[in-house]
């Protein structure tokens, strides 16, 4: 159970999807990374040894609706129409990675967390990297619940 404040709730869904009522941070990847991405998470989140589907296989499936997340063009289409939207926050993956101490501290800006104390900043820049979150990276699968499914 997540005790800090504020909450956090991940999730893949289109905004139809989601439950209402709460600050949304939408992070948006290029098309051609985020299959690949999808590649390497879905097959594991179902059960599937590395490499038991090829690209071309799971793309055909991709696209013959086994996601029930629909398909990204929908997906983008769907967040994108509240882009504007004063609970919803749209960045892309690539920003994050180009500069994230200015994403970190638009998404605190956001969170009405104080952008001023550089040092708070500090912290969760370094807790956001690729570095730190791939040295810890059991607090950041999703095993609790692929244990459940």
């Amino acid at each position: 159970m997540q005790v800090a404040n504020p909450r956090l709730y991940k999730s893949h869904e289109r905004y139809e999807s989601v439950p209402k009522g709460a600050k949304y941070i939408y992070v948006a990847r290029h098309p051609l990374d985020a299959f690949v991405s999808f590649y390497h998470f879905l097959p594991a989140y179902m059960g599937l040894l590395p490499g038991a589907l090829s690209m071309i296989e799971f793309a055909n499936a991709i696209f013959a609706g086994v996601s029930v997340s629909g398909g990204i063009w929908g997906h983008y289409a769907s967040w994108w129409t509240h882009r504007n939207d004063p609970n919803v926050l749209w960045i892309f993956f690539e920003d994050l990675k180009k500069n994230l101490p200015h994403v970190v501290a638009q998404i605190a800006a956001f969170m009405d967390v104080d952008t001023n104390d550089k040092e708070l900043l500090a912290i969760a820049t370094e807790k956001s990297s690729f570095r730190f979150m791939s040295e810890h990276s059991a607090q950041f699968d999703d095993h609790f619940l692929r244990n459940k499914v």
